[in-house]
């Protein structure tokens, strides 16, 4: 059994690494833990969400707005990576 003495001597080694590795934690809950809560919630895959999102909110047979709607969801929506404003 380890005495509660050892284990508070390793607090401020949790703490230090905390905060120094604090960006790769972030990137951990958005790209990760956020993905997969919202995947079991919906039921669809974040590609699916963002065809959904593109069927419901552009205008149908015009592609300057299925590419601005898809902008918008990447950017106001969810994140995903995309080439950017110029196509």
């Amino acid at each position: 059994m380890v005495s509660p003495a050892i284990a508070l001597a390793f607090l401020p080694l949790l703490l230090t690494l905390i905060i120094r590795y604090r960006y790769y934690f972030v990137l951990l809950y958005r790209a990760v833990l956020i993905r997969w809560v919202r995947d079991c919630l919906t039921g669809l895959s974040r590609e699916e969400r963002a065809f959904q999102y593109i069927l419901t909110h552009a205008t149908p047979g015009d592609a300057q707005s299925i590419l601005d709607t898809f902008d918008h969801w990447c950017s106001k929506v969810e994140f995903i990576s995309n080439i950017g404003p110029k196509k």
